[in-house]
């Protein structure tokens, strides 16, 4: 006796609608590709010859999935609109199935996707059959729609991979069968690809989507924006009416000096990733430089400015050098009409000279030569006599306070 055994892929054969929305009946609505005319179903991604046939509008009047009904054309890689996902026969598990109801061009068509399938398998004199769950249905396909709208955003943009700091340009997302290709270029025009898998409907599948791609880079255009959000816009507008096209002078760096203000712009200034600042382009002649604007920017001012503070500050320092110079030629006086009255005119005019001369007192050679470096003093009977050194080579020689000898 032959006994039908129904064989679950899942581990549970209760099925509710919302399950179902999960996965396969999302399709509803949307614009997608066919990868493959061969849809797949349970853990094993197994296929049978009854699984995914497709048939024109007349088998939807009665479910009549006949080979008469068969569509004969291929619609593998060509834009197809989702207007239907169903379920049919809810309450007759053998003849449950879910339909899905394409339009294209020309054509409304059927993918018949049964729920319940006899196999020719047998097991202990008991044919197996299955009981499709449809969270594992594997329809493979591109979502058109996401794939425009993606195209549309990103589509000549420019970007980085996340952690580099080399700048690319999007040219194209185009489809190679059952993959996606995203296109794009450096700036020296190399081209680079990155292949994104097709959507699958079965919930063990981990869909590789524009998401995952997108997670891992960083738009340039997002990246001004952000730096533009770091500054006061009166800020950057006050610099630029005051500094652009502007004779300037930088007075911190190593490159101080003259500079005309050529630009004021966003710029990226990072090195092992990017980042973006508003940065003024100096030039000096051939000579160009690139400074971050900064909070403080107080290292920049006009030209005609600073030179005006240099002239104020050159006229202050020639004020004090003159008041300085009176000071030192009134005490030069006042010094030297203190020697003519101590010593007399003969005398101070040597003193003013440097010079020393044989009678000079000690307080006299003082007032000349300045106090000596060492002493050297000898006492004898008759008197005290000392040797006064100063540089090498030079020494005054005194009996008591008068200079007797001089060694030059």
């Amino acid at each position: 006796m032959t006994r039908n055994v129904c064989l679950s892929l899942l581990l549970s054969l209760v099925f509710v609608s919302n399950a179902f929305s999960q996965n396969i009946f999302e399709l509803k609505g949307k614009n997608i590709i066919l990868t493959s005319d061969k849809i797949a179903f349970g853990w094993k991604n197994s296929y049978h010859d009854n699984f995914g046939k497709i048939y024109n509008a007349e088998s939807l009047k009665k479910y009549k999935f006949s080979s008469k009904n068969l569509y004969k054309g291929d619609i593998v890689g060509k834009p197809l609109f989702v207007n239907d996902v169903r379920i049919i026969n809810q309450s007759n598990n053998k003849k449950k199935a879910i339909l899905i109801s394409f339009d294209t061009h020309s054509d409304t068509l059927v993918m018949y996707l049964p729920l319940y399938l006899k196999t020719n398998d047998y097991i202990g004199g008991f044919r197996v059959d299955v009981e499709v769950n449809p969270e594992e249905i594997s329809l493979c396909y591109h979502n058109c729609d996401e794939i425009n709208r993606t195209k549309n955003q990103i589509q000549n943009k420019r970007f980085y991979f996340k952690g580099k700091n080399e700048l690319f340009i999007f040219d194209n997302i185009s489809i190679e069968k059952d993959l996606l290709c995203v296109q794009y270029s450096d700036k020296t025009s190399q081209k680079y690809q990155y292949y994104i898998s097709a959507y699958s409907t079965n919930y063990r599948h981990n869909n590789n989507s524009f998401n995952t791609f997108t997670s891992s880079i960083l738009f340039e255009d997002d990246l001004i924006s952000q730096c533009k959000q770091k500054y006061d816009n009166a800020y950057i507008a006050a610099l630029t009416d005051s500094l652009l096209n502007k004779e300037i002078y930088l007075s911190s760096g190593a490159k101080r000096g003259f500079y005309i203000c050529e630009n004021i712009s966003i710029e990226n200034i990072g090195t092992k990733e990017p980042c973006y600042n508003y940065i003024f382009t100096l030039r000096q002649e051939e000579d160009i430089i690139k400074l971050p604007i900064q909070n403080d920017m107080s290292h920049i001012v006009l030209a005609d400015i600073y030179r005006e503070e240099q002239r104020i500050k050159e006229e202050q320092r020639q004020r004090e050098e003159a008041e300085y110079q009176s000071m030192l030629e009134k005490e030069e006086r006042e010094y030297k009409a203190s020697l003519i009255k101590k010593y007399g005119k003969k005398n101070a005019l040597l003193i003013l000279e440097n010079a020393v001369q044989i009678g000079f007192t000690k307080e006299m050679c003082v007032e000349a030569w300045g106090e000596p470096y060492d002493i050297n003093r000898t006492v004898t009977k008759n008197g005290v006599h000392e040797q006064w050194v100063y540089d090498i080579g030079r020494y005054l020689y005194f009996d008591g306070n008068i200079l007797t000898a001089i060694q030059d």
